[in-house]
């Protein structure tokens, strides 16, 4: 059975005679909800947008002609959700999130020479995060949350010490929600993260 099944494109402008900058972006997304026959339920949503934006910027006594400054933001982006009913108290669920950035940005003078080298430059930044949750209703007043996560996050650009940036992250995580009356909900937590060259550090929270 499918579920949900969603595309939208949008398209937005700014006239840099009303609203400073020119600035064009577009968005393209789908979202789909695939349900076969059983406990498993699978949601997919994918996302693509660019941002075109062009400026003019202030004259310095060094540059005294007119600069024009153009950046281009392409981003990409997919989540894949999958969740698993184990019985009627109990879930898991899965989810996969990749996302890439892309960020190229250029200042010239404006009659299209190029001002100096390091005024061009181009960053991309790379994401992928998984996490997988555990969730059990235990009885009317209780329900159980733990789960883990793993997050990879790669930068690249001209602007960056030795051109790259490196991290990696590892959380594990845990949550009770208690109902002792309608009208009230405490939610005491606790969250373990190790992040690599730092000592992991343990955060409670309610």
């Amino acid at each position: 059975q499918l579920g949900e099944n969603e595309l939208r494109m949008k398209v937005t402008r700014h006239d840099p005679a009303t609203d400073g900058a020119e600035f064009t972006g577009y968005d393209f997304g789908t979202k789909i909800t695939y349900r076969p026959v059983g406990p498993l339920n699978v949601s997919l949503y994918t996302h693509y947008g660019i941002r075109e934006s062009t400026a003019i910027l202030n004259r310095t006594s060094s540059i005294p002609s007119p600069r024009i400054s153009a950046t281009d933001n392409e981003r990409w982006q997919i989540i894949l959700a999958p969740s698993l009913k184990l019985d009627a108290n109990s879930e898991l669920k899965l989810t996969s999130h990749i996302q890439l950035f892309d960020r190229d940005s250029k200042v010239r003078r404006q009659d299209n020479k190029l001002l100096i080298r390091n005024q061009s430059s181009t960053f991309r930044d790379q994401l992928y995060e998984t996490e997988l949750l555990y969730k059990r209703q235990v009885g009317d007043l209780l329900q159980l949350i733990v789960g883990g996560e793993y997050e990879q996050r790669r930068g690249i650009g001209e602007q960056l010490r030795k051109d790259r940036l490196d991290i990696d992250e590892y959380a594990f995580f845990g949550q009770a929600e208690i109902n002792p009356f309608s009208w009230l909900t405490i939610v005491p937590g606790a969250r373990v993260t190790n992040l690599e060259n730092i000592n992991a550090r343990f955060t409670p929270a309610a």
